[in-house]
C-alpha cells in the first residue's frame, strides 16, 4: 500500500472514532482520589504504630522484669504518696518486684508494694487478706496483719477463709506463695490479727483469737493465741495468751533465736512464763520488741495531753519519753536507733502529716525526719536491711501508677485490631459512597477531519 493510500485510510477510520466525553473536573477527582489514598495509608500507619506502642512499652515499664546485677541501688524511698483508688491492683506474682521497699496502707488499708529498685508502686491483690474480706468488726482494720520482711525479699499477710485461717509467705523473687494454716490443738481455725519479723528475717510472730463464727457481717473469738512460725521450714508453736477480751494493750514480737512474747489486756506471755502487767487498761500499746534480753514497748495513755514512753515489761519501768504524739514503731536500725511513724507538728488545722523519724530514746528531741509520708497513706513496714544511719532513704521519681496489668493484654490486642480494622473499613466504605458530581461534556475530543 503506497504512502498516499495509507494516509487516506487512517483519515477514513478517523472520522468514523467514537467521541470521547470529558469531564471538566476529571482533573480534580483524581487528585481528591490521590488525598484519600494517602490520609489512609497515614491513619493506618499511624494506628499500628500505636498499638504497637501499647503493646511493648508496658513491656519495658519499671520492674516489669526482674533486675539482677543491673547495678541498681536498693533502698527506701525518702517520699511516699498516696494511692489512687482505681489503680489496678496485681497479685504478688505479677507484679515483677523482686525486692520491696515499703508496704503502704491507704485509707481502706489495703496494701500497696514500693520497689526497692526503681520506687514504682504496686497496689497488691492479696488472696484471703483479712481487710479485702471487708468482714473485720463489720469493717476494714486499722493495722492489718501484713509486713514485709527486714531484707525486703519476703512478704507475709493474714489470711482467712470461713472458719481456716494462718499465714500466707510470698517469695517475691520467685512469685511463689506458701500457705500455712493456723489452728488449735482441737482444730479451730484461728484468725491472725498482726505479725511482724525477727530481725533477722529468719521468724514470724503473730497473734489473733480462735475463730467461733464466721459470716457476712460477724465474727467471734476466744480465746486469743499467739505463736512463732519458723520462715524457711514452716515449724511453728502456739500459746494461749488470754481470754480474748482485748481490753487494754496488745502485741507481739519474736526474737532473732525464735523466743515469743505476747501481750494481751493485762497478761504479758515469754516462753513458759506468765505475768501481770499494771498498764491502764486504757493505754494503747503501738510497738512491742525485743531489746537484747529485756522486753520494751511504746506505750501511750488514753485522752489528751498524755505522753508516749518507752517501758520496759513486765515492771513497766519508764525508760523515756518519745516525740510526736502516738508514734508506731516500724523496727530498730540497731541498739539505740529506732524507726517510728509519728504526726508532725500540729498547727491550727490539727496534727501535722505523717512522718518517718529516726529515734534515740537517751535523745528523742533529735529525732531527724527520714520520709515524708501522705495523709491517705502510711507505711505498715519497712525493708529495714535497707536503711542505714548514713544513708537511711534514698530519692525516688513520683511513680506512675499501673493503671493495667498483664491481664488485660489479649483484651488490648483484639481491641487495638478491631478499632483499626473498623477505621480502615470506614474511611473505605466513605471512599466508595462519596457522590461524583457529573458536568456537562465539554467539546469533544476528536481528531478533526483532513483533506484528502
Amino acid at each position: 500500500m503506497s504512502g498516499e493510500r495509507l494516509r487516506t485510510e487512517l483519515h477514513r477510520i478517523a472520522d468514523r472514532a467514537p467521541e470521547i466525553p470529558v469531564p471538566d473536573d476529571l482533573f480534580t477527582r483524581g487528585r481528591r482520589a490521590h488525598t484519600r489514598a494517602r490520609v489512609l495509608g497515614a491513619v493506618l500507619a499511624v494506628g499500628c504504630l500505636a498499638l504497637l506502642a501499647a503493646l511493648v512499652v508496658p513491656l519495658l515499664r519499671p520492674g516489669a522484669t526482674p533486675i539482677a546485677g543491673g547495678g541498681a541501688t536498693a533502698g527506701v524511698p525518702d517520699r511516699l504518696y498516696g494511692v489512687p483508688d482505681d489503680a489496678r491492683r496485681q497479685e504478688v506474682g505479677d507484679t515483677g518486684v523482686r525486692r520491696g521497699a515499703v508496704v503502704l496502707l491507704t485509707d481502706r488499708s489495703r496494701a500497696t508494694l514500693v520497689d526497692a529498685y526503681d520506687g514504682s508502686y504496686h497496689p497488691l491483690e492479696l488472696p484471703g487478706f483479712l481487710n479485702d474480706t471487708e468482714r473485720a468488726n463489720g469493717g476494714y482494720l486499722s493495722n492489718p496483719p501484713v509486713a514485709l520482711s527486714p531484707d525486703g525479699t519476703r512478704l507475709v499477710w493474714g489470711w482467712v477463709d470461713g472458719d481456716e485461717g494462718g499465714l500466707r509467705i510470698a517469695d517475691l523473687s520467685s512469685g511463689r506463695v506458701r500457705e500455712v494454716p493456723l489452728s488449735t490443738d482441737e482444730g479451730a481455725g484461728l484468725l491472725v490479727m498482726t505479725v511482724t519479723w525477727s530481725a533477722n528475717g529468719r521468724w514470724l510472730a503473730w497473734d489473733g483469737p480462735q475463730i467461733d463464727r464466721w459470716t457476712d457481717d460477724a465474727r467471734t473469738g476466744n480465746p486469743s493465741f499467739a505463736g512463732v512460725l519458723a520462715a524457711e521450714d514452716g515449724r511453728s508453736s502456739t500459746v494461749v495468751v488470754g481470754d480474748g477480751g482485748w481490753s487494754g494493750p496488745n502485741g507481739v514480737a519474736v526474737s532473732d533465736d525464735g523466743a515469743l512474747v505476747a501481750v494481751s489486756g493485762d497478761t504479758m506471755v515469754r516462753a513458759d512464763e506468765r505475768y501481770h502487767l499494771t498498764l491502764s487498761d486504757q493505754a494503747e500499746m503501738t510497738g512491742l520488741r525485743f531489746d537484747g534480753d529485756r522486753v520494751v514497748a511504746i506505750v501511750t495513755g488514753r485522752g489528751a495531753g498524755r505522753p508516749t514512753e518507752l517501758v520496759e515489761l513486765p515492771s513497766g519501768r519508764r525508760l523515756s519519753a518519745l516525740p510526736g504524739p502516738l508514734p508506731a514503731e516500724l523496727g530498730a536500725l540497731d541498739a539505740r536507733h529506732l524507726v517510728h511513724l509519728s504526726s508532725g507538728p500540729a498547727d491550727s488545722n490539727g496534727p501535722g502529716d505523717p512522718e518517718v523519724r529516726i529515734v534515740d530514746p537517751q535523745r528523742p528531741s533529735q529525732a531527724p525526719v527520714v520520709i515524708k509520708v501522705p495523709d491517705d497513706a502510711r507505711p505498715a513496714s519497712l525493708a529495714l536491711d535497707l536503711m542505714s544511719l548514713d544513708r537511711p532513704t534514698v530519692e525516688r521519681p513520683e511513680p506512675s501508677w499501673p493503671w493495667w496489668t498483664g491481664k488485660e493484654r489479649p483484651l488490648l490486642d483484639v481491641t487495638g485490631a478491631l478499632v483499626l480494622g473498623g477505621l480502615a473499613a470506614l474511611l473505605w466504605v466513605r471512599a466508595r459512597r462519596r457522590p461524583r458530581t457529573r458536568t456537562a461534556p465539554s467539546p469533544t475530543l476528536t481528531r478533526g477531519r483532513r483533506g484528502r
